[in-house]
């Protein structure tokens, strides 16, 4: 059980007046405080969490409560069944010196879509330098040891309580994605060992950054994975960021990312690694064709710049597999990422996943109590029909006393059928 306590703002889900965009209400957003006085690292933290105004009657209207959650379409309500399984949340990390709002802007549009609540945790810092410490990268939050894994999942798991109270919502998803500094703390998420990650955690999208530790790949469960790095990433170099060979007290890369590190991982070497641990049988690790291609991508300096991503997928993978590498990239996706309308289609066959999963897991524990009510019911009639037959029988009735201890002799005057036991 997390020991973060959140304290949610007045309004939590605000309605579009007729003249308002989504992107209004965005900008009305206040922060969720999330306090802990045991941290490691500051008692008092912040994020902001964005509900689609799909949802907002699901999760807030009180009529909800009783009549069962529900989506809006062309405005009108459209009620979720019985046994729908899950609330999906996209857990959006932003990178150092980052804001949470840039997240919320960045995948707003696929979270309307998937029906999905954004939450945008705040990373801590000094001077508006905020980061994770995510074990190489990034600031103060390294250097002070802070426990931002704690912080992660204890805010998602308490958000999740909250927002789930008195509603039909049957259980949770959410997929992790963060940029640079939140790549690695999203990778981080992913890879911790499998009797720590949360069971609510079914994918990671980690853009622009992931771990370097190889010791770290040899401990998680299989979970659905979509890398995305800009093979001109000369921050976060795809090559990887270590120690200087003739200067260990320097790193290859700025910020001191990966000076814990003697030898350089590279991105490749990562996704083989995921690979790995998602149990790929395919020797070869082939092109996804349906996500390497040339897209337009919206940039300040050209509008319409063509860059090509070329995206691997694993084969015979327990779990999805797929490592995209944008070749004209940099290290420039903290504000908007075009690769998010196809991360959207991915995260769409995550959720659907989960949720086919959670269904089947519910049906089977419906018949496993099931069969257990009928075997303890079969159980204490056998036990109730044991006792009837092996209990003394007991008499009320007048009778002659007991001529001796060989033969007992029960003999009623009335017309009662006698007893005798020798």
């Amino acid at each position: 059980m997390s020991s973060w306590r959140l304290q949610p703002p007045d309004v939590t889900c605000t309605v579009l007046a007729d003249d308002e965009t989504e992107f209004d209400v965005i900008s009305r957003l206040k922060p969720w405080r999330a306090v802990n006085d045991a941290a490691a690292g500051p008692p008092a933290r912040s994020f902001l969490l964005y509900i689609p105004q799909a949802l907002c009657g699901s999760l807030f209207d009180a009529a909800a409560v009783a009549s069962g959650p529900y989506w809006l379409q062309d405005g009108e309500q459209h009620r979720l069944p019985e046994d729908y399984p899950g609330l999906r949340m996209l857990l959006a990390l932003h990178g150092f010196t980052g804001r949470p709002m840039q997240e919320i802007r960045k995948w707003r549009a696929a979270a309307t879509s998937l029906n999905a609540v954004i939450l945008a945790p705040e990373g801590s810092g000094s001077g508006g330098e905020l980061g994770w410490n995510a074990n190489d990268c990034c600031g103060e939050p390294v250097t002070n040891g802070v426990d931002d894994v704690d912080f992660a999942t204890g805010v998602v798991e308490e958000a999740l309580t909250q927002l789930q109270k008195g509603t039909r919502f049957k259980s949770a998803h959410v997929i992790a994605t963060g940029f640079s500094n939140g790549g690695f703390l999203a990778s981080l998420l992913g890879l911790m060992p499998a009797e720590k990650r949360p069971s609510w955690l079914v994918g990671i999208v980690p853009t622009g950054g992931y771990q370097y530790d190889v010791e770290l790949y040899s401990g998680p469960n299989p979970l659905p994975l979509m890398m995305h790095h800009g093979g001109g990433d000369a921050v976060v170099r795809p090559g990887g960021c270590c120690a200087k060979t003739e200067n260990a007290s320097e790193s290859n890369c700025v910020l001191d990312i990966g000076l814990k590190q003697q030898s350089c991982t590279s991105v490749q070497t990562a996704f083989d690694l995921w690979h790995r641990i998602n149990g790929c049988t395919s020797p070869d690790i082939s092109e996804d064709t349906e996500y390497s291609k040339e897209r337009k991508i919206h940039k300040k300096d050209t509008p319409l710049a063509q860059s090509t991503v070329t995206c691997q997928k694993g084969g015979g993978c327990a779990e999805s597999t797929v490592y995209c590498n944008w070749h004209d990239e940099g290290h420039a996706w903290g504000y908007q990422f075009a690769g998010s309308d196809m991360t959207r289609k991915w995260m769409e066959d995550v959720f659907s996943q989960a949720e086919e999963a959670a269904k089947a897991a519910a049906a089977q524990r419906r018949s496993d109590r099931g069969r257990y009510s009928f075997v303890a019911a079969t159980i204490s009639l056998l036990v109730l029909a044991a006792m009837l037959v092996f209990k003394k029988p007991r008499f009320c009735r007048r009778g002659k006393k007991r001529k001796s201890s060989e033969d007992l002799s029960i003999e009623d005057e009335s017309d009662h059928i006698t007893l005798v036991v020798a």
